[in-house]
């Protein structure tokens, strides 16, 4: 069945409610040159991989962004993902999060630790890799992937977890302040162009949850991450982590450390 344009309209005009002016640096175009938001969401699905079994959130996302043929809607779309991030900062990016906020309709796992190395870096680029290990039951899974930063402003920092349930990467929106002592964010919320599905990370999460757990539960309310409609009827969990603290779950050694 054909996606009905009115419809897609409504849908994509109904998650992005804000409209602020963005620019996108793609891998392609010279770093400070403006690129059409029609083309920036080309370029991110061009990024995704063809998960080998049905995703609902993928395929989800690919029919209603190749639909997107109007620059006005595009605009609005790229546009109202980044309002609240300014160029990122890669090595503040860097180190060791745990996951505090998830989808686990797609994600089905508990206790994850990523790592982010930094790779390469220049003025305007950057490379990464990327390490998650989780529970899964009583095992413990991990995922290996890649991120890049593709230019100096919002939109220009791509994460692929290396998670089959996540065959589109990751775009930072909002960080957290920056931690006093090592400079590091103190959290980052990560999400696709859909607001599904959508993670935060954060440093510590005892931390996280006595000083920063209102304010990203009051962004990602205000701006539709937590509604229903916008998750595909599949809302985000802020995850009870105290038992991964208390068993030492989050204790993986993955020599990422040094």
């Amino acid at each position: 069945m054909k996606p009905d344009g009115k419809l897609i309209y409504v849908y994509l005009v109904g998650i992005w409610n804000v409209v602020q002016a963005v620019k996108f640096y793609g891998g392609i175009p010279v770093p400070g040159r403006r690129v059409p938001a029609i083309r920036f969401l080309e370029y991110y699905l061009d990024s995704c991989s063809k998960p080998k079994d049905k995703n609902s959130a993928f395929d989800e996302l690919n029919m209603l962004l190749r639909q997107v043929v109007n620059e006005e809607i595009a605009e609005k779309t790229v546009n109202n993902m980044y309002f609240a991030v300014d160029d990122v900062n890669i090595d503040h990016l860097m180190g060791r999060w745990v996951t505090v906020v998830d989808s686990p309709f797609l994600h089905r796992q508990y206790c994850a630790v990523n790592y982010f190395r930094l790779s390469e870096k220049t003025k305007y680029t950057a490379d990464f890799v990327t390490h998650q290990t989780s529970r899964n039951s009583e095992e413990v899974v991990t995922y290996n992937g890649f991120g890049q930063k593709v230019g100096p402003d919002p939109g220009s920092v791509f994460i692929h977890t290396g998670n089959p349930s996540d065959p589109c990467p990751f775009i930072p929106v909002k960080v957290g302040p920056s931690s006093k002592k090592s400079g590091q964010f103190e959290y980052v919320i990560l999400t696709t162009p859909l607001k599904t599905p959508t993670v935060v990370l954060a440093r510590d999460a005892r931390l996280f949850q006595k000083e920063y757990r209102a304010e990203v539960e009051d962004y990602l309310k205000r701006f539709n991450y937590l509604n229903p409609v916008t998750a595909l009827n599949q809302p985000l969990h802020f995850l009870n982590v105290s038992n991964c603290n208390t068993y030492q779950h989050f204790d993986y050694d993955l020599g990422m450390d040094d």
